[in-house]
């Protein structure tokens, strides 16, 4: 299991179509498909109930789904945590005067 595997999967729960996340993420639709189904095989349970093109979460899938959105909210905080400017330490400013000649 890895990290684009359970943020295409959440991307796909939400839009519950798999080429809306392919296409955002510049990808065919076949590999975030294969990305999903590796994921179920690797928990061993399947997660969407598939019917021809159209698919939609099983009750295991929305559980899944549910746990690992807390993660990535968690994730994305901090980073943002990280990346936010500093604001603990004073700045300092050099100001240079240079004269013609």
């Amino acid at each position: 299991m890895n990290f684009n595997q359970l943020k295409y999967f959440l991307e796909v729960t939400q839009s519950e179509n798999i080429s809306k996340t392919a296409q955002k993420h510049l990808l065919p639709p076949s590999a975030v498909s294969s990305s999903i189904k590796k994921l179920e095989q690797e928990l061993g349970v399947e997660l969407f109930d598939r019917s021809g093109n159209r698919i939609s979460l099983n009750a295991k899938g929305k559980f899944f789904a549910a746990e690992i959105a807390g993660i990535f909210q968690t994730i994305d905080n901090a980073a943002s945590q990280i990346t936010a400017p500093d604001t603990s330490l004073p700045k300092i400013k050099i100001l240079i005067h240079a004269r013609s000649k």
